[in-house]
């Protein structure tokens, strides 16, 4: 062991003295203050220019008279038609008539009452209702009051009742009024079963609980994002109910695995907690400022390990090949040193480097991050376990992140290692690695969108990403995941086959190392 350690600590001397890694790491540290100036630059943009909340009003209400005067010029069309219009073709056109002139009627109503329609603004949903009621009270008028049938009626009197308790909740702001008017709809749907009201009612209390009016002090986006909790949980509470899995591509049902239950369960208890922390409420009232602070850790991180990626392939590429071709190794290969012992002490000392650069641009990430959005800015990650949510502080999560990420490092410089021992040569060891690195990723998104079959799972890319399968619940995983032809392999999986691969090529490259010889 003592041999192994001089050995050890000789290499990290060998690599220290390498201009390369200092410049490389240089270069790391640049391009993540970099990254994090332009991210701040964007959401000062966007937040100016753009996105904010009343330029997106300002645009609604412009398509709102848009349509309105389309709206004037198809009824008139219409009323046109009619002076020469008979028979059939009249009944149509009067149908056509009233549809319209709601439509009309609807725009109107909504502009000047200052509503927006199209939005997550109650009043804006409970106006489209309102006329909704309308259009059916005025499609049932038009039947002579003796052909109406006992169902016809009774439904024309529903309609009239309903417009004037929703006309009253938009006119007096009345946000638990509607909601009081939503829970007796849905309690009286016959075509629901009591479990499913009962998940509809929970979803309607969570928003009169959170005030989600899309109406407060203009953070429309805020509740729009706790809105999209509260659909989340009925979704999943709807899977587990008919066993079912809504959650993913409405095309695409499936029966719930036991597998899939669980994660459910466990998405609807992360959706719960957030909510119940407010930690969507986020105090960014600019959606593009929130979607810039939650990349931009994930981000810097990302090109670190990309930067430690390339470090130590360059490294690992000529670490036996370069001594190899000056001569240097013999010097090792003559002394009593067992072979095995030089190429386990070359590998860790790659691996301590590769370790000390992801520490390097993690530390890094923290300052930057700190610099341009504040040391408080993090969100924590919030998972959960057996159904129970648990919170992970944001810093101690970025570190986990970065560890897992690291998995491709460790893969990438073994390759590389491998490489440069079977062919002696650095430039072609570093120029392989680097070229599966690039252009294999690439290439094996291309494959998964025009291929299927269980034999996709063993492509090494395809079991490299563990950020995703650990942390499934932040927005770069979820955006992973949701990838076209991505193969998701469990955790479990992937880390088996990881482990497989590269006792692998660690095998190849140390029996390479300890039979050819050295000249």
């Amino acid at each position: 062991m003592r041999k192994l350690f001089a050995l050890y600590t000789n290499e990290m001397i060998k690599i220290s003295k390498k201009v390369s890694v200092i410049v490389i790491l240089a270069i790391m540290v640049a391009i993540i203050f970099g990254f994090g100036g332009l991210m701040k630059f964007t959401e000062s943009m966007n937040a100016k220019n753009n996105n904010n909340y009343s330029s997106n009003v300002n645009f609604q209400k412009e398509e709102m008279d848009r349509q309105l005067e389309d709206a004037k010029t198809r009824l008139a069309e219409i009323q046109n038609k009619k002076a020469s219009a008979t028979g059939v073709e009249l009944q149509q056109l009067e149908a056509e008539e009233r549809s319209n002139q709601n439509e009309l009627d609807k725009l109107q109503y909504a502009i000047d009452k200052d509503i927006t329609l199209y939005s997550n603004n109650f009043r804006g949903q409970a106006t489209q209702q309102l006329f909704s009621f309308k259009e059916t009270v005025s499609q049932l008028s038009s039947i002579p009051a003796a052909d109406l049938s006992d169902a016809q009626k009774q439904q024309l009197s529903e309609a009239q009742s309903n417009i004037s308790i929703v006309q009253n909740a938009i006119e007096n702001k009345d946000f638990k009024g509607y909601i009081a008017f939503q829970n007796n709809e849905i309690s009286s749907n016959t075509g629901l079963s009591p479990e499913e009201k009962k998940i509809y009612l929970e979803s309607n209390e969570l928003r009169l609980k959170y005030n989600l009016t899309g109406e407060v002090d203009g953070k429309e986006f805020v509740d729009g994002n706790a809105n999209q909790y509260i659909f989340q949980i009925e979704q999943g509470k709807n899977s587990l109910l008919k066993d079912l899995d809504y959650t993913g591509d409405s095309q695409n049902v499936k029966p719930l695995t036991s597998e899939r239950r669980e994660s459910i369960k466990n998405n609807i208890a992360v959706a719960e907690y957030k909510l119940e922390k407010s930690i969507v409420n986020n105090t960014t009232t600019n959606n593009v400022g929130m979607d810039v602070k939650s990349i931009v850790m994930p981000g810097m991180l990302g090109i670190g390990i990309f930067m430690v990626v390339i470090l130590v392939m360059i490294l690992a590429g000529g670490s036996v090949s370069s001594e190899l071709s000056t001569g240097s190794i013999k010097s090792l290969i003559i002394s009593p040193t067992k072979r095995w012992k030089i190429f386990t002490a070359k590998f860790l000392s790659l691996l301590t480097i590769g370790v000390i650069a992801a520490l390097i641009a993690y530390i890094f990430s923290i300052i930057a991050n700190g610099v341009f959005f504040g040391f408080n800015s993090g969100t924590p990650y919030v998972y959960a376990t057996n159904g129970v949510a648990h919170e992970l502080n944001f810093y101690i999560y970025q570190l986990a992140r970065l560890s897992t990420d690291f998995i491709q490092v460790i893969v990438f410089m073994t390759f590389a290692f491998m490489l440069s021992i079977i062919t002696r040569n650095t430039a072609a060891s570093v120029a392989i690695t680097i070229g599966v690195y690039f252009v294999g990723s690439t290439a094996n998104q291309i494959l998964m969108r025009f291929t299927s079959g269980d034999w996709r799972k063993f492509i090494p890319f395809n079991n490299l990403d563990f950020t995703s399968k650990v942390f499934s619940n932040d927005i770069i995983s979820q955006t992973a995941n949701g990838i076209p032809g991505a193969v998701n392999n469990s955790l479990t999986f992937s880390l088996i086959y990881t482990i497989i691969l590269l006792i692998c090529m660690g095998y190849v490259g140390l029996d390479s190392f300890n039979r050819r010889d050295i000249k």
